[in-house]
């Protein structure tokens, strides 16, 4: 759905780059407009599209991917009375191609600012220390000093990162102590 916030982001960029008349510039002019909406709304899914996959990128047309949806910016592109478009319908774009752009401030303008950092749910935290003691007692075990070194952060990064992918935190942890001991040399 076309939105004020979209209306005003539409006119701003026409102010900063007006939109040629050629159809090849017409389409870097439309790419770098659908980079900066993608840019400005981030998670709106926003990018160009392509009739079919033997075609051109739209000289006029900048979409959403979900739901797959145009909306024509430039009306009678081309001609000598092109004009931009003010509050475009949307255009159901089905069996059409949807070009993915990457995010891009061509404006120059702040970015919006980023949402605050979530704290770590306590149920996350307790598989530290548990894990560990785990790991210290493989270095015992094998009359090593659990050492305080990048070697050792070795062992944390590895299970932090299955337990982030999904893997259960007993699981994660039960694995990487048994590498850890392979490579310890203890059974």
């Amino acid at each position: 759905m076309w939105t004020p916030d979209n209306q005003s982001l539409l006119e701003r960029f026409n102010a900063a780059y007006p939109a040629p008349q050629e159809d090849d510039a017409c389409r870097i002019w439309t790419l770098h407009l659908a980079e900066q909406f993608a840019y400005t709304f981030p998670g709106q899914m926003w990018g160009t599209k392509r009739a079919d996959a033997g075609r051109p990128p739209s000289t006029d047309v900048i979409c959403t991917r979900q739901p797959f949806t145009g909306y024509d910016v430039l009306l009678n592109q081309g001609r000598p009375n092109q004009t931009l478009a003010k509050n475009p319908a949307p255009i159901d774009l089905t069996g059409q191609v949807f070009i993915t752009v990457v995010p891009t401030n061509h404006l120059g303008a702040t970015p919006p600012p980023a949402p605050p950092p979530q704290p770590y749910p306590s149920e996350v935290e307790w598989w530290g220390p548990v894990y560990e003691a785990r790991v210290a007692q493989c270095y015992a075990e094998a009359g090593k000093v659990f050492p305080d070194s990048p070697a050792a952060f070795r062992w944390f990064s590895r299970c932090a990162y299955d337990i982030g992918t999904g893997m259960p935190k007993e699981a994660a942890m039960a694995k990487h102590v048994a590498e850890l001991r392979a490579a310890l040399g203890l059974p």
